[in-house]
């Protein structure tokens, strides 16, 4: 029988057969520098050499002593088998193969913590995988066993750990590493502004942003708040370009010039909208008009001396117009170049004609144009007078838009009827400096189920009579229905009550979606108004120079409160009990533009309150206006915190330090007016 000692000394020793480890061992002689090969495998070294010592101490009961063999034993072996498995990762490691590097490091590292080597190879991985966070959350790990034991290795872990970091923090180039198609996508969402800009980051940007052409398919370029450098590019995209826009206000006439010879020199093969806007600068030439007409659809014109380019001259270069806008600033409208002589068929649609000339244009002169355009379906002009009526009526039936400056038309009675008779479709109708109903009357009365836009801005002095028969003549505004009305604009210039027969016209046209009022100074904005506001799905409020004549605070701002659709107000100038309004106001769930002047009249304590209101209440806030308000530095503090990180426009601020305002000042954006429908038919 064998004793419990020599039982568990066989079953170390079988144990260990099982270690697979047939390999030659190259023994280095020192002995006359012979190499002595031995064939040895691990199993027999140990039968040889170990195992008869930890026998032997056994049999003579040393246990302590096979115990610290054993375990001397069992750490060489643990120490063989990590070499191999460093072997077979660097094996892994030259084959490419990242997986099976990393699956070996990671073992390494659970085996052998305070070895550097498992803890370089698994960060290496991470880093050429990209996961730089990764990476450095290994290497840190791993420097705080080994940074005592393996300085090389410890800076090794360092310098990995330093460069993930620098990889983290290193900007990506998103333009040059995304596809194209995406890169483009993104740079679509880039604005206009700013796109100057981002083609001299790099080559690599300039070449694919210039490439793409949906960027570029509206060019504009405002001298006042443009520089020169966004012309340089100018000639490199000018095939994409299909929309063209020149603005200049207050700037050198040299600087004009430069830009005007540019788009002479230039080609634009895809143009189909040109706007030149001249204000303060004089055209010497109408060259660039040549060079683009073939292409040109959309013609806008705004010149400062009309002899330079007459319209004559415009119509001949450009043949293929549809749309055209011509006005002329500050210039003698006797300059003016008739066409009554136009010899040809054009393809206009639109027809745009503004006058700011004191002395009204000669209708008569624009008469060759209606009578050749037998598609002009929109028409509107401004300081041109009656003598253009009658042409209008023969050959315009198919109006779809009507605008006219009516202060000088007198004794027309007849013509406007006659011009509204034959109109079947009108649609769009906007009728200034009214000074009588009976230019309104034919026009409201008979198109009532076809409009869907209505501006009228009514004028009424004492010259006309009494101002109560004044208002009766207007009585017919209250019985009017507009089913299909969407935006409206009053403007009662006027000393007559007539805006009391709004009320009934607008609770008569439901779809209204956009409102502005002016000058509703007399019967005032009242409590019935601001009720029957509540019940229309709007989106946009202008009050101009109103009076409020609200009685109810707390039922305005409940009916404000309804308006979940109501996202733009304005309001200027406006005076009564105003500060119930703008608190109505305040409470908008959905508000998102808003724009105050004018209110001086406001104690700093209900600034103050309507401020905190609006924080309170408008999460959509996005852009507010405030124009000749006093604004303390308490209310302006208020304001910011509020409203940190949106587009806000202060201008005109009273009361407060030129460091307070700029304080306050995020974001000033320019606004443009918008351009007129194109295609509204």
């Amino acid at each position: 029988m064998l004793s419990k000692q020599e039982n568990s000394a066989n079953q170390t020793v079988d144990s260990l057969k099982i270690i697979p480890l047939k390999r030659s061992l190259e023994i280095a002689s020192t002995d006359n520098n012979d190499e002595i090969r031995s064939t040895q495998t691990l199993e027999e070294i140990y039968n040889v050499n170990i195992l008869p010592r930890i026998q032997n101490a056994l049999n003579q009961e040393q246990n302590d002593k096979v115990i610290e063999e054993s375990n001397r034993m069992l750490a060489d072996l643990k120490s063989i088998e990590i070499n191999v498995m460093k072997f077979q990762m660097n094996a892994w490691k030259n084959k490419g193969n990242l997986n099976q590097q990393l699956k070996y490091a990671k073992i390494i590292i659970e085996q052998a913590p305070k070895d550097s080597i498992g803890y370089i190879n698994a960060a290496e991985v991470y880093s050429m995988r990209g996961q730089q966070v990764r990476a450095r959350a290994i290497t840190n790990r791993g420097m705080i066993y080994v940074r005592k034991i393996d300085k090389d290795g410890h800076a090794k872990l360092r310098k990995l750990d330093q460069d993930a970091l620098c990889q983290i923090s290193k900007r990506i180039d998103f333009i040059a590493e995304l596809p194209y198609d995406l890169a483009c996508m993104v740079a679509n969402c880039f604005q206009f502004e700013s796109l100057g800009e981002y083609i001299m980051v790099s080559r690599t940007w300039r070449e694919r942003l210039l490439q793409y052409p949906t960027i570029w398919r509206r060019w504009t370029y405002d001298t006042y708040c443009n520089s020169m450098n966004r012309v340089c590019f100018l000639p490199k995209i000018t095939a994409h370009i299909q929309e063209l826009s020149v603005s200049n206000v207050s700037t050198s006439q040299s600087v004009f010039d430069n830009i005007i010879k540019l788009l002479e020199s230039v080609e634009f093969p895809a143009l189909r909208k040109l706007k030149i806007k001249a204000r303060d600068m004089y055209i010497h030439n109408s060259e660039f008009l040549k060079k683009m007409g073939a292409t040109v659809t959309h013609l806008s014109l705004f010149l400062n001396d009309a002899e330079v380019i007459p319209l004559s001259q415009v119509l001949m270069d450009c043949r293929n117009l549809i749309k055209l806008e011509y006005g002329f600033f500050g210039i003698d409208s006797t300059h003016f170049v008739s066409v009554t002589s136009l010899e040809y068929t054009t393809s206009l649609k639109e027809l745009h004609v503004i006058n700011s000339d004191i002395v009204a244009l000669a209708g008569e002169s624009l008469d060759g144009i209606i009578k050749n355009s037998p598609k002009l379906r929109v028409i509107s002009l401004v300081g041109v007078d009656t003598s253009i009526l009658p042409t209008i009526y023969h050959y315009c039936p198919d109006l779809v838009l009507l605008s006219l400056n009516t202060e000088s038309f007198m004794d027309v009675n007849s013509i406007v009827s006659r011009i509204s008779d034959e109109a079947t479709d009108l649609q769009y109708l906007y009728l200034y400096t009214v000074s009588s109903f009976n230019y309104v009357k034919p026009f409201l009365e008979k198109h009532q189920n076809t409009l869907k836009e209505l501006e009228l801005g009514i004028g009424i002095g004492l010259s006309q009579g009494s101002q109560e028969d004044g208002a009766q003549n207007w009585r017919f505004l209250s019985f009017l229905k507009m089913p299909k009305l969407e935006y409206v604009l009053y403007d009662m210039e006027s000393l007559s009550s007539l805006e009391q027969y709004v009320v009934p016209m607008i609770q008569h046209s439901p779809l209204i979606h956009v409102m502005k009022l002016r000058n509703f100074s007399n019967h005032g904005i009242t409590d019935d108004m601001i009720q029957i506001m509540g019940t229309l799905s709007l989106h946009e409020i202008v009050i101009h120079c109103c009076k409020f004549v609200l009685t109810n605070k707390e039922a305005a701002i409940k009916i404000f409160q309804k308006l979940y659709d109501l996202s733009d107000v304005e309001i200027y100038h406006c005076f009564g009990t105003a500060q119930i309004a703008l608190e109505a106001v305040a409470s908008l769930p959905s508000l998102i533009n808003l724009e105050i002047a004018g209110q001086n009249k406001m104690t700093m304590a209900d600034l103050q309150s309507f401020i905190v209101k609006l924080v309170r209440n408008a999460d959509c806030l996005m852009r507010v206006k405030f124009e000749d308000m006093t604004l303390n530095s308490k209310v302006l503090e208020k304001f910011q915190n509020g409203f940190y990180g949106k587009k806000i426009l202060l201008r005109c601020i009273q009361g407060v330090t030129e460091d307070e305002t700029q304080k306050a000042l995020l974001d000033i954006p320019f606004s443009f007016e918008p351009e007129v429908v194109d295609e509204m038919y």
